[in-house]
């Protein structure tokens, strides 16, 4: 189980590498009034949470296989609850920039979770 922690940590880094290289070619790309300036920290903030997530479930699981929808469910419902907080408390705070930061937020959300998803089905196979 260490090793597909690691491999998948090594997957995540490379992803959210790839990530952080579209989000600064963005930024020649786009008007900056388009970007938020928060968008190297949400790629950051999604990696970390996905590391997290994985990790847990993973530990949880290797034991007992029929806890995984319990946890994966419940994960997802955790998670859902942090984002909405760091949503709210960033509109809150920032007004102006609050439809760069949704949309980015947004974007960031597919991608990281179509990631995690991808990845778990992938090694719950094996």
């Amino acid at each position: 189980m260490r090793n597909t922690i690691f491999q998948f940590i090594v997957k995540l880094a490379l992803f959210t590498i790839i990530i952080l290289v579209l989000t600064f070619s963005l930024n020649y790309l786009m008007p900056p009034a388009w970007l938020t300036p928060m968008m190297p920290f949400l790629v950051l903030f999604f990696a970390i949470v996905t590391a997290v997530v994985y990790y847990v479930i993973k530990k949880a699981t290797a034991k007992r296989f029929n806890r995984f929808v319990l946890l994966f469910n419940l994960s997802t419902l955790v998670k859902l609850i942090i984002y909405i907080g760091v949503l709210t408390l960033y509109i809150v705070l920032f007004p102006k920039d609050r439809i760069q930061f949704l949309a980015a937020f947004f974007v960031l959300y597919i991608c990281f979770t179509v990631f995690e998803i991808a990845l778990l089905l992938r090694s719950e196979k094996k």
